[in-house]
């Protein structure tokens, strides 16, 4: 055995992956690539749960953005965003509620990790990988239609939106209205099977995103089953075809 894969082996047996760095292979490089070549002005983070997502994906890339939103249902969750956001000098917008196609109040079902909470009940499937997804209390939270909540998009918006919405998709798009033709990125996580009853599952979605004039620009690896090797979900980022066919013609030139 050579030293390189003795050390790799070494790493491996403690959880730690070593890997040549190759920034197309890196999902922050490459989101921000994307991006710095779409330039959209609005992100708007549905789900942001506790800002991992901003943190982690949006921050390294130093964008201007004219508008920052953040949306979620649990509102000890948007606090920490806003906390967290004076030390960064971020000014964003904050909403404590949930996403649909109608407005009004629904139950919201908290999971014993937050991030797993949903307007759906979860199912077995998910409940028997990650017992952490069961339910461990509900309330009542307003939920608000997405172009209410933005308002009228101004002539010069273009969107990125991120959808963290544990299986609301396809209501969260009913209450995009106008926004979505505003929209040049979206961000959408993916179901390969019902981890929550009712839910649009990956071909529905990215049929109705097609339909909207969408294609895939990346593909990021979610959830995978250990035992079975199943993809359980998975993170889309589509753009307008006419972004992705102004990023070739760049490429190109």
């Amino acid at each position: 055995m050579t030293i390189k894969r003795l050390v790799r082996a070494s790493l491996r047996w403690l959880g730690i992956e070593l890997r040549r760095y190759i920034p197309e292979r890196d999902p922050v490089y490459a989101l921000g690539a994307l991006v710095r070549g779409v330039n959209p002005t609005v992100f708007v983070d549905a789900g942001c749960n506790r800002g991992q997502f901003y943190r982690e994906f949006i921050m390294p890339i130093h964008h201007h953005w004219t508008r920052t939103v953040f949306i979620d249902p649990i509102r000890e969750a948007v606090e920490d965003v806003r906390s967290r956001a004076k030390d960064h000098d971020v000014t964003g917008e904050y909403h404590a509620c949930a996403l649909g196609a109608e407005e009004g109040e629904v139950q919201l079902n908290i999971s014993g990790r937050e991030t797993s909470s949903s307007l759906f009940r979860v199912t077995e499937a998910s409940t028997a990988r990650i017992d952490d997804t069961r339910v461990r209390e509900t309330r009542n939270v307003q939920i608000r239609r997405l172009d209410r909540l933005l308002g009228k998009p101004g002539s010069q918006d273009r969107a990125f939106m991120k959808l963290d919405v544990q299986g609301a998709e396809n209501d969260v798009l009913d209450g995009a209205g106008e926004w979505l033709s505003y929209a040049d990125i979206l961000r959408v996580e993916l179901s390969n099977v019902e981890l929550y009853e009712r839910q649009a599952l990956a071909p529905e979605l990215l049929h109705r995103l097609w339909t909207a004039g969408f294609v895939i620009a990346q593909v990021d690896p979610g959830w995978v089953d250990k035992e079975t090797g199943v993809q359980l979900q998975w993170d889309v980022t589509v753009v307008k075809s006419d972004c992705l066919a102004n990023l070739m013609k760049m490429r190109t030139q």
